[in-house]
């Protein structure tokens, strides 16, 4: 195999080196500050309305038509709401 020309690429100083590492350094600081931060707390309303889904899913099945799908859309809805946290302050 042929080496390949670098046209035009010159190798990093130390002090490029340094700037690009500290850049790195903080970058993944802020990422890991951000990943451990607590999620906001939900209001009373939102704990009442999943506590009152949560009864409700395992007899969503023998609820008729509408009604029970309605019940599952709203436990489904619910979970992404959870998992993503669209509707916390």
């Amino acid at each position: 195999m042929s080496e390949q020309n670098h046209q035009g690429v010159e190798p990093l100083t130390r002090a490029e080196r340094k700037e690009l590492l500290v850049l790195a350094c903080t970058s993944d600081r802020l990422a890991w500050l951000r990943a451990c931060r607590p999620s906001p707390a939900r209001s009373p309303m939102m704990n009442l309305a999943a506590s009152w889904l949560g009864r409700l899913e395992p007899f969503s099945h023998f609820l008729p038509g509408r009604l029970g799908r309605w019940v599952r859309g709203a436990v489904f809805v619910a979970g992404l709401e959870r998992q993503f946290g669209w509707l916390t302050r």
